[in-house]
């Protein structure tokens, strides 16, 4: 008996029923994790999401950072097709990271200006050298010694992509000062989601890929209604975005300036209502205090005929734009933009021009004068081109500088020692000519006054002088001299009056003192007023 099996006997129908369903449920679950498992370990192939009739866009390549981004290293032909039939043929070439026209070299001591935004920015049409970000690179430096101008603009690109952009390429490229153009495709409209949807989507396509598969299953969508479209960046989103693009760069120690592209038709037919984010921009610009370069100016200089279609320019028009934007930077830089990249060039330059390098010094303070003309390069090129024995160009500098800034005294003393050197004639007619030309400069007025002096004409000393201390009467100099050149003429009492007002303002002029104390003993018998 103990050696005896028992027999379980025959399993009950109804218990091999719940075996078999417990087994086909392990293996339903088993196969779904391998599937699971196999999908998110093989993503499927990413596809850029931009698409148009128009534009052949090979050239862009998935990315789930920027959503797409320039491809890299290309040396292509491509085509643009517009509404009217047109096709247009233009040559891309790009480096890392896809910036047009080739990678930047190393940064070094130039001033690296980055250009983002989209295809206005890109130069979508036209060949790498008609981009208005070559054509600027070649007004300011063409050599690209001391300026360096980088088109990282994207074809499609919104704020959200360019923003993301210049956080992607700021810690790689280092650039001085950043230059934004966006809001034409900002107001695209796409079914039911943004840019920030779409992106925080695409980071991950393939859990996206599942939940949205299983989202569809479970709340089938309705066919979406055009009136329910959005933009890509509601008007709202794109004014708070670019606000605190605006915090950002600045936070980071960058330099910023927007610039507003407004369509062409905005410009030449009134049409204020096409949807252009360019009074966004500005709004922006006010509120942060943020430089803005409007082009409509430049699209009236370009006229109709300087654009493809209502946005991208032509050759031509590229040219236009470019100047512009040179002329507004050069204001800015004058201003005191891009304040410590200046001071080092110029220190540069100064090193040099003490090492005995006047040729080099002059050479890297006329590419620095293209963008910053201030006087003080100006005196720098002055003395290095004095001391190459250039005079007439000196002279020019130190001319040009006092246009500049006529408050800066050292172009003007530098000319005068200059000028001196060949006569008082030639001194006196100079400064003549340049109060035509600078009639509310003092120190103008005062050099006037001393050429005059050296030549014995005191009347037109006194005049020169009186002018000078209108313009700017705390100058103790401009009154000592018209002190002496009234005292020259007899008017002891208006000579008094002139060495007394420059002793309250530096009583230790030598000799100012005893003066007007001996004319004072004088002046009981000499009484001309």
């Amino acid at each position: 008996m103990w050696g005896t099996r028992l027999n379980p006997g025959p399993i009950a129908p109804e218990k091999k029923r719940k075996i078999l369903s417990f087994l086909g449920i392990i293996l339903v679950v088993v196969l779904g994790v391998c599937a699971a498992v196999w999908r998110f370990s093989h993503s499927p192939e990413e596809r850029v999401l931009i698409t148009s009739p128009r534009d052949d866009l090979d050239f862009l390549a998935p990315d789930p950072w920027l959503m797409w981004v320039t491809a890299d290293h290309l040396d292509t032909t491509v085509s643009r097709r517009f509404d009217d039939g047109r096709i247009i043929q233009y040559h891309v070439t790009t480096g890392a990271r896809g910036i047009r026209g080739g990678t930047p070299g190393p940064k070094e001591h130039r001033l690296r200006i980055l250009a983002v935004g989209d295809s206005t920015t890109f130069g979508l049409g036209v060949r790498d050298e008609d981009t208005w970000c070559a054509v600027l690179q070649g007004i300011l430096d063409p050599g690209h010694e001391l300026i360096d101008v980088v088109n990282a603009g994207v074809i499609g690109y919104t704020l959200f992509q360019a923003r993301r952009r210049v956080e992607q390429l700021a810690p790689i490229l280092c650039p001085d000062l950043v230059l934004v153009t966006v809001g034409h495709n900002d107001e695209t409209k796409k079914p039911g989601y943004g840019d920030a949807d779409t992106s925080a989507r695409k980071t991950d396509l393939v859990r996206y890929e599942l939940y949205a598969q299983l989202h569809n299953r479970l709340f089938p969508e309705r066919p979406i209604d055009p009136g329910e479209q959005r933009p890509r960046m509601r008007r709202g989103e794109f004014l708070d975005d670019l606000e605190r693009f605006c915090g950002i760069t600045r936070e980071q120690g960058l330099s910023l300036v927007l610039i507003g592209w407004p369509y062409v038709q905005e410009v030449f037919a009134g049409q204020k209502t096409l949807g252009s984010y360019c009074g966004l921009i500005q709004m922006a610009a006010a509120a942060t205090g943020t430089p803005v370069i409007d082009l409509a100016a430049a699209f009236r200089r370009a006229g109709p005929t300087g654009f493809m279609d209502m946005v991208h320019a032509t050759p031509e028009g590229n040219r236009v734009i470019a100047e512009h934007i040179a002329e507004q930077l050069r204001m800015l830089f004058k201003g005191g933009f891009c304040e410590a990249w200046q001071r080092q060039s110029v220190g540069r330059a100064s090193k040099l021009l003490e090492e005995g390098h006047a040729a080099e010094a002059a050479h890297l303070l006329r590419i620095h004068l293209n963008i910053s003309p201030r006087a003080v390069p100006y005196e720098l090129l002055g003395r290095a081109l004095a001391a190459m024995g250039d005079r007439s160009g000196a002279l020019d500098a130190w001319t040009a500088g006092m246009r500049a800034d006529p408050a800066h005294y050292q172009n003007l003393d530098l000319a005068y020692q200059l000028l001196g050197e060949e006569g008082p004639a030639t001194n006196r007619e100079f400064w003549q000519k340049m109060t035509e030309q600078l009639p509310d400069a003092n120190l103008v007025w005062l050099n006037l006054g001393r050429a005059a002096m050296e030549l014995g004409f005191h009347e037109e000393a006194v005049a020169a002088l009186e002018k000078s201390l209108e313009l700017g009467p705390g100058n103790a100099a401009a009154l000592v001299l018209l002190g002496e050149a009234r005292e020259l003429l007899g008017r002891n009492r208006a000579a008094i009056e002139a060495y007394e007002r420059a002793l309250a303002i530096n009583p230790d002029i030598p000799g100012i003192a005893a003066r007007v104390q001996a004319l004072r003993e004088r002046d009981g018998q000499d009484s001309t007023p």
